[in-house]
């Protein structure tokens, strides 16, 4: 038969980590208690190759709607919903594709993040963080996550924050893919599109974008709009 997952679940993450294998972590699922629905965040971390499933080491937390992304031989999982409630956490952790082994948390991201978008940059294990919904708004920061502490300003595996939207201008929920741009010679991620919702003040209305950023390691401070 199948395999199949041990829980039904949304908002989880599916990694392709080389040899026919798939991570799949997080996600929530569904549960009912005394007549109540709610979403409960899972901390599984699973193993899907040729129709079978294992059991990997469980996250140091739960998450769902978070970022799960390969770099180099490493697994990097961010962010997302954590404890059961609709609150983005910074924290983060790698796992090591080969083994499928939890190498346990790393420095956290510069702020909170669900929702976010992630891409790799180049080949030596860096990527790029962007934007992403807070309690609070939806952000206009990004990260620039460093494996091997190439050309960073932290000690790796570390994240730093670099330039990314203008001010009111934060997004969720859009694509960043790993391409050149047509003037970046440092490896590059196209960020595309996005929402941003309508701020708990409603001083700021909802809307969606069709401009296109890029972050290329030729200029590692800031994002460039392109489109």
């Amino acid at each position: 038969l199948p395999a199949v997952l041990s829980r039904s679940r949304v908002w989880h993450q599916a990694t392709a980590a080389g040899q026919g294998r798939v991570i799949i972590t997080g996600g929530s699922t569904l549960v009912e208690s005394a007549g109540r629905r709610s979403f409960l965040h899972l901390d599984l971390v699973e193993s899907f190759r040729e129709g079978r499933l294992t059991q990997l080491t469980a996250m140091g937390s739960e998450r769902s709607a978070h970022l799960a992304l390969r770099v180099g031989d490493r697994l990097l999982v961010a962010g997302g919903l954590v404890n059961g409630k609709l609150l983005p956490t910074a924290t983060a952790e790698l796992y090591d594709l080969s083994s499928g082994n939890s190498l346990g948390p790393i420095a956290n991201m510069s702020v909170p993040r669900t929702f976010a978008m992630a891409a790799p940059v180049g080949a030596g294990g860096d990527a790029l963080v962007a934007g992403g919904l807070w309690v609070k708004d939806v952000q206009v920061t990004s990260d620039r996550f460093c494996l091997q502490g190439n050309d960073c300003g932290c000690e790796a595996p570390c994240f730093e924050s670099v330039k990314a939207f203008p001010k009111g201008e934060g997004r969720n929920q859009g694509a960043a893919i790993s391409v050149h741009c047509a003037d970046g010679d440092g490896g590059a991620v196209y960020v595309i599109g996005g929402r941003h919702d309508a701020s708990l003040d409603k001083s700021v209305a909802a809307q969606s974008y069709a401009d296109v950023y890029c972050y290329d390691l030729s200029t590692p401070e800031a994002l460039r709009k392109v489109g």
